[in-house]
């Protein structure tokens, strides 16, 4: 059960943020959540499930990863108190008020607006429902074609849709900060996207500007933002404000926030990593999850749609200019599932050397939480 009421606990960036655990507890968990991932995806999965063919490894793998979804979506902010907010979140109880207690003005086109992104949501989904239910149910495409013969299976797969589009449009997307928080997203894009197009002259040339699919580019660019929403939501929604919350503001009035930095780069860190053994992708990862996570850490910068465009402009950019097809490529496949023998000594040493020194980490706060120390 949780410890008991709320608390104002300054996060690293001096924003007081309500909350039920101590500092500790944050890392603790934080940082395990992200060592039982590695050590599922690299103990596990990989020497014993994909290198020597065992069944039981791969499934002991996929339901432990599988098993940490409800507790790092609903479990854990339950357990600490966090809002929808503080995950970046919309919240349904925000829109009904807008829509009740606000002026007839702002009411009518505020409804308006909900009604019209629900039905552009539902419109998307429903174009494109095959693709949509095998990526998030894991429903082969034929089934939701076959299906779709009817008039009841297309009238069933309309409404699952449209509750679909209603859940991101009620839910996901946070409309009170927006704004500020498109503008912050403006400004790593300015600060990141012309390294990229920079990187991809350099190394690919002018080829790899040319033969671009504009609207095949648009509509994969369109659903790599609301994927990066959801990604966000496991790094910056969940392991950020675990971070945040468990290391607290140390800097000088006026002077650089190197705290916030190092934290940012911590939980940058931590979503590169799950892109093993891609390691230019790693590379890249960690870079954009330090901005995306120094962003995050203020409330004015905390929307995961916002930041899902940061992450769908720059991926969907990566993924068209650094192809297979140039001399400098990133490789998009990450994961043991799609390595093959023989072993790669190389992934195995660095993941266990990430988790060893996360382990020690970890048992140093212990010890700290023991002596009752607050870690600064």
């Amino acid at each position: 059960m949780p410890d008991g009421p709320w608390a104002d606990l300054p996060n690293t960036a001096g924003e007081p943020e309500r909350e039920r655990k101590s500092r500790q507890y944050n890392l603790i968990e934080g940082i395990g959540v992200m060592i039982i991932i590695l050590v599922s995806l690299w103990w596990i999965a990989y020497p014993f499930g994909v290198l020597m063919g065992w069944r039981a490894a791969d499934a002991v793998s996929r339901s432990i990863l599988g098993g940490l979804f409800p507790f790092v979506l609903l479990i854990s902010p339950w357990l600490h108190g966090d809002t929808a907010a503080s995950r970046g979140l919309g919240s349904p109880r925000w829109v009904w008020r807008v829509m009740t207690l606000g002026h007839g003005r702002r009411r009518l086109g505020f409804a308006l607006l909900i009604g019209a992104l629900t039905l552009l949501m539902t419109i998307a989904l429903y174009r494109n429902a095959p693709g949509a239910a095998r990526f998030l149910l894991g429903i082969p495409p034929e089934i939701v074609l076959a299906a779709r013969e009817s008039d009841g299976g297309r009238a069933l797969s309309f409404l699952a849709c449209l509750l679909l589009g209603a859940l991101w449009t009620t839910c996901v997307f946070r409309y009170d900060n927006f704004l500020s928080a498109l503008a912050v997203a403006g400004k790593i894009l300015a600060a990141l996207l012309p390294v990229i197009l920079i990187l991809a002259l350099a190394f690919n040339g002018t080829a790899a500007f040319t033969g671009l699919d504009v609207r095949a580019h648009g509509r994969g660019a369109l659903g790599y933002v609301f994927w990066g929403a959801i990604q966000q939501l496991l790094f910056c929604g969940y392991f950020g404000t675990r971070l945040r919350k468990g290391f607290a503001p140390a800097d000088e009035p006026g002077t650089f926030p190197w705290r916030r930095l190092l934290v940012a780069v911590l939980n940058g860190l931590f979503f590169g990593l799950i892109h093993i053994n891609s390691w230019s992708l790693v590379v890249a990862t960690w870079i954009l999850g330090t901005f995306l996570s120094w962003a995050f850490m203020e409330d004015r910068g905390r929307n995961l749609f916002a930041l899902g465009i940061v992450h769908g402009v720059l991926g969907s950019c990566t993924s068209w200019l650094f192809s297979r097809t140039q001399e400098l490529h990133v490789r998009m496949r990450v994961g043991p599932w799609w390595m093959s023998p023989p072993p790669d000594p190389v992934t195995l040493a660095v993941a266990s050397i990430i988790i060893v020194g996360l382990c020690v980490f970890v048992l140093a706060v212990l010890r700290g939480r023991r002596r009752g120390e607050d870690p600064r």
